[in-house]
């Protein structure tokens, strides 16, 4: 499986909450990093937590919630996913153009980074590619 077919396999797995999957495309200890850079980020460490709380914490906050893939920018240790989420559920739409960075460890998802403003996601793509820095999604 390539990193971008593991990474779609992620989206999969979230959208149909099938945990069991997840379990086995990501490392022990990873870590979700949301929204990295900004004043109100979280970061929470290890599988099963991170499991948990989807499954069974701020559930009501991911229902309506919808993520379209517009590119996928792929290196042999991680993954940039540009795209852009909507949430009609909550109390006001919530749309964001995002760039969610994932790390790679032996086959497996060990970290995700969301950045959710452009100048965040510049940095992001030239983190993960270093060649791509000045380059923008088409």
């Amino acid at each position: 499986m390539t990193n971008t077919e593991l990474i779609r396999e992620f989206y999969r797995s979230l959208r149909e909450h099938d945990i069991q999957t997840l379990r086995q495309i990501c490392t022990d200890d990873l870590e979700w990093i949301e929204y990295e850079g900004l004043p109100d980020s979280c970061l929470w460490k290890g599988a099963e937590a991170i499991f948990t709380k989807i499954t069974q914490g701020d559930r009501d906050q991911w229902e309506g919630l919808t993520y379209e893939i517009e590119e996928i920018l792929e290196t042999d240790s991680a993954v940039v996913v540009l795209g852009h989420q909507e949430n009609p559920s909550q109390s006001t739409s919530q749309n964001a153009t995002t760039a969610h960075v994932y790390d790679i460890r032996d086959h497996k998802v060990w970290r995700l980074r969301m950045f959710d403003h452009a100048h965040l996601m510049l940095q992001a793509v030239a983190m993960a590619t270093g060649h791509l820095a000045g380059q923008t999604a088409q």
